[in-house]
This record gives C-alpha cells, structure tokens and sequence, in this order.
C-alpha cells in the first residue's frame, strides 16, 4: 500500500478542492452567460459555456495556489490550509455574488427601457390621435339644416342631386350660402338612382309618357336634372 507524506496529502486535498470549486463556479458562469444573452445566444453561448467548464477548474486551481502563497507569504503558517481554502472560497463567492447582481441590475433595465419606448410611442400614437380628432372642424348648425333638408328633398321628392344642390341655394328656395349647401350634398345618404326611377315612375303613371320622354325629362336641365346614367337605370 502506497503511502503519502503529509505535502502529498495536503496537495491532493488542494486538487479536489479546486476541481469542486472550479466546476461550481462554471456552472455559475453559464447560467450568468444564458442571463446576458436573455437565452437568445444560441450555439455561440452553448460552446462559450463549454469553455468555462473546461478551463475553470485549471484556472480556479492556479488562482486558489497564488492566493494560498499571498497568505503564507504575509501570515507565515499562522493559517491551516483548510482556513486557506475557506477564505478563497468566500472571495470567490463573494465576486460571483457582485457578478449576478450586476446582471441581474442590468437585465429589467433593458427590458424597463423597451416598455417604457413602447409606452411612450403608444402615448404618442394616443395624442396624435386626440390631435386629429380635436382638429376636426365643428360642424355649424347652417350645415346641419342645409343636409336635414337635402335628406327631406330626396326622401319625399326623390329629386337628383343638382335639383337639390339648386333648390338649396336658390334666391326662391331655401338660400343657404354654397358651401352649407355642397356639405349637405358630400354627406346626405341618398341613392339617386332609385329618385330618378321613382320620378320616371310617376311621369308613366300620373302623365302616361313614352319612356323617350320621361328620360328627356329626367335628364334636361329645365327638368329634373339626373345624370343620363341614373336616367338610363330608371328607364331601363
């Protein structure tokens, strides 16, 4: 049986020590790297972390050797190298702490930002929104009668849209000024082709007219006034 004098024993401690500690801390060097690269770095933070866990264990050993010689160089023997280890164990600790800390600092900065950027151009978005509606104009109450009555017109009359616009504006008719009067005409709800096929039809029906003349009719300017397309739908 192989025996080992005490620097032997001592030595195979320091190496078992080191390896633990090493592998320890590259576990915590790869769940550091995954946390950086919010688990988005792929294939580059896989073969990063295998690094770490390769040469952590050498490094930490070498690192673990100096820090037993600075000890021993300012405190002689005074330390057994079971307190040598401890203390290495706590600074590196300690150093692992500050690291994750700092990413973790880091990390809901970066996301605060990218919510408090959404956030903003959503409050953007909002007031621009806000803006457009406020910069509408009101719309007057001449508007609002000139269209109440161009609705009236063509719903009881069914007349066309220049017979309206006409009659509107007229010195004789209702005397709106041109600008109420083209409003009402833009935003009334009318289909002009079934006005002018209900004015053929009373044409037919009151005065018996050929449909050569209903659509001469609905369609001279000192008649009805539609257009030949809507004549020729109620002709038709």
């Amino acid at each position: 049986m192989e025996n080992n004098t005490p620097n032997e024993i001592v030595e195979n401690q320091q190496t078992i020590i080191g390896k633990i500690l090493g592998w320890f801390f590259g576990l915590i060097l790869c769940f550091a790297i995954f946390s950086i690269g919010d688990k988005e770095i792929g294939a580059v933070g896989f073969w990063v972390a295998m690094l770490g866990f390769l040469l952590l264990p050498p490094i930490n050993m070498n690192l673990r050797r100096k820090y037993q010689n600075l000890v021993k160089k300012h405190h002689g023997e005074k330390y057994g190298i079971t307190m040598i280890n401890f203390g290495y164990t706590a600074v590196k600790i300690l150093f692992m702490i500050i690291v994750l800390i700092f990413i973790a600092a880091i990390s809901p900065s970066n996301t605060q930002t990218t919510v408090n950027s959404k956030n903003e151009v959503q409050k953007t978005e909002t007031i621009q929104i806000n803006s457009e509606k406020s910069a509408k104009p009101k719309v007057s109450y001449e508007f609002k009668n000139a269209l109440s009555k161009a609705e009236t017109y063509s719903k009881t009359m069914h007349m066309s849209k220049r017979g309206i616009y006409e009659q509107l504006t007229s010195q004789y008719g209702e005397q709106f000024p041109a600008d109420a009067a083209q409003y009402a005409i833009d935003n009334m709800k009318a289909d002009f082709n079934l006005n002018a096929l209900e004015k053929a039809k009373i044409y037919q029906q009151t005065m018996s007219m050929s449909k050569k003349a209903i659509f001469d009719q609905l369609t001279s300017v000192h008649g009805e006034k539609f257009t030949v397309k809507e004549a020729q739908y109620a002709i038709e």
